[in-house]
């Protein structure tokens, strides 16, 4: 599994504006740090900002119905594992994004620090954007503004 997190004690975010692109206006690209050295961004991305934001995982969705057709045993394994996968990310992501940050540094990538202003506003802006990614299809904009509301009546969500 490929995990592309970026929340907790040590998480970074690769921040590039490629001049290449200058006759199309600035371009920036901002991803989550693990994988980013097997993708080569040190290469031309030099920073990693502090602090990170949000977190990424990979949710097991399946239809309802088809999750109703299955046994009790076979839900059951579904759910434990899930748990496991669940607890693992969270005791393991901390020591890949350690590995990964030194390896990034050792190439020359250095840290800089996001201004006082963006701080505040960086779990906002994140939980905002990645609602708006969702709704942007107008397919989605009604399932999506439910499943919203939902989550922040259950304080899941701001």
């Amino acid at each position: 599994m490929s995990w592309s997190a970026s929340a907790g004690a040590s998480s970074y975010v690769v921040y590039r504006k490629n001049s290449a692109c200058d006759t199309a206006g600035t371009y920036t690209q901002i991803a989550a740090v693990t994988g980013a050295l097997s993708f080569r961004w040190n290469e031309v991305a030099k920073h990693l900002l502090r602090p990170a934001f949000g977190i990424e995982t990979a949710p097991i969705l399946m239809n309802l119905n088809t999750w109703n057709r299955l046994s009790e045993a076979d839900r059951q394994i579904i759910q434990q594992e899930a748990r496991k996968v669940e607890d693992a990310f969270f005791k393991e992501i901390v020591r890949m994004w350690q590995e990964e940050e030194n390896a990034l540094l050792a190439k020359g990538v250095t840290v800089t620090q996001m201004g006082v202003p963006q701080k505040a506003k960086l779990n906002a802006a994140w939980s905002d954007g990645i609602w708006a990614l969702a709704i942007a299809p107008e397919k989605n904009r009604k399932d999506v503004e439910e499943l919203r509301q939902f989550a922040r009546s259950k304080k899941l969500v701001r």
